[in-house]
């Protein structure tokens, strides 16, 4: 498989796109005065400018994924999460704003194109150099921000954004960046010189933002990491299994342990309550229970002051745009109907994972293993998985697609190679 150059910018310039990269060339794109303003300046309609942004985005990757590969292939994208999209279109018909609903499904829709492009484009050498080269321009740029323009580079409470709408959202795109770079370096072998140093403004960016989250999921991908080593002997089953008991470990430490929890978070400079995140919970798990299969209709849960979630920023005074929990938000937005199509899914990804770990495709097992748990562990307490316009999806959905068509190859195509030599 041969991708062009022009594959390769579209690819980075999406990277950074969905990674929320652009924030502040946006009009109101960082705020200076407090999350309040984000939250009374949420319009139902959505942000004009962002959106003809990511129309330009996405039209240019469909453009790509026409010109050079086959509407059949496209299936690899898989029936479960084909159909969760599906689903998610469908809520528009109990939607509490309907078009609200309409344009959200639109945004996670274009996410998912954009997955299903790259991964039936890029495999995980060219992903992951793609990947790296987003991270070198985010940090160069997000650095020459800051320093130029204080106020907006850094937010009320000194933590640095850079170039991005808050802190978390550069300290979740620095993990990740740092987890790829890390991967090139040992797995596959790139230029040492060169990765030392993009590792070292990462790190130092990563400390600059103080984002809690990513520190916990690059911990729990690093065990993964190491688990990878037993390959050989697990056939595989090890490596693809790891991302779902340690997300499953630390979920059930967060929301059992309530006591190791407070403490860890103390530790890591932060609120007993985990930064506002236990009051949020509190008030969204009652409210699933009011509509629990179906949900609220996708996306439209925290969408102005009309919406569900209003009530919890008139009770709290906490403005918060999100249910701070990936599972937690799905729910909300699809219903159980909508989580379980998502474990669906990544049931079956790591089932063909599995499968795969004795095929030759390690370099690729082993970064999905990475990638996976790097995705479950964050969204324990941050919302970035299935959303609209959000890198993490696209990864996901790569994921999905990447392991199906080595899935395919190997199945059918080995088979033929064999049958040929005998």
């Amino acid at each position: 498989m041969i991708t062009s150059r022009l594959e390769f910018v579209v690819l980075v310039l999406t990277i950074i796109a969905l990674a929320g990269g652009y924030s502040a060339f946006l009009p109101g794109g960082q705020y200076a005065y407090g999350p309040q303003m984000a939250v009374e300046d949420i319009s139902e309609a959505g942000d004009a400018t962002k959106q003809a942004l990511f129309i330009l985005v996405y039209a240019l990757n469909a453009a790509l994924l026409l010109r050079f590969v086959r509407p059949r292939a496209w299936c690899f994208i898989g029936l479960p999460l084909f159909t969760l999209l599906l689903w998610c279109f469908a809520s528009t018909t109990w939607s509490m704003l309907p078009e609200g609903t309409n344009r959200r499904v639109v945004a996670v829709a274009g996410s998912v194109l954009v997955g299903l492009y790259a991964g039936l484009r890029f495999d995980e050498r060219r992903l992951t150099a793609a990947l790296q080269l987003a991270a070198m321009l985010m940090v160069i740029g997000s650095g020459l921000w800051a320093v130029a323009f204080k106020s907006y580079g850094f937010d009320l409470d000194g933590y640095m954004r850079g170039l991005f709408f808050h802190k978390d959202a550069f300290g979740e795109f620095l993990g990740l960046s740092i987890l790829v770079v890390m991967y090139r370096l040992s797995v596959l072998r790139a230029p040492l010189r060169p990765g030392l140093l993009l590792l070292t403004g990462l790190i130092i960016c990563f400390i600059l933002a103080g984002s809690a989250t990513p520190i916990v999921a690059l911990a729990g991908t690093a065990v993964t990491f190491c688990l990878t080593s037993l390959r050989q002997r697990s056939n595989g089953i090890v490596q693809s299994v790891a991302p779902l008991l340690i997300c499953g470990a630390l979920a059930a430490a967060i929301f059992i342990g309530a006591d190791l929890t407070g403490t860890l978070a103390e530790v890591l400079g932060r609120k007993s309550d985990l930064s506002g995140r236990i009051p949020i919970w509190n008030f969204v798990i009652p409210m699933i229970w009011e509509r629990p299969w179906l949900g609220y209709g996708y996306g439209i849960f925290w969408l102005g002051d009309r919406a569900p979630g209003a009530l919890f920023w008139y009770w709290s005074k906490q403005f918060e745009l999100h249910a701070h929990d990936g599972y937690l938000q799905l729910i909300l937005d699809a219903g159980f109907v909508g989580l379980a199509l998502f474990g669906v899914s990544l049931v079956m990804l790591i089932i063909r994972s599995a499968q795969l770990g004795g095929s030759g495709a390690t370099s690729l097992n082993r970064f999905v293993s990475m990638l996976i748990s790097y995705i479950l562990i964050i969204n324990i307490s941050d919302t970035s998985f299935w959303d609209g316009n959000s890198l993490i999806t696209g990864l996901y959905v790569w994921a999905v697609v990447r392991i199906n068509l080595e899935t395919w190859r190997y199945s059918v195509l080995t088979p033929v190679f064999i049958e040929a030599r005998i």
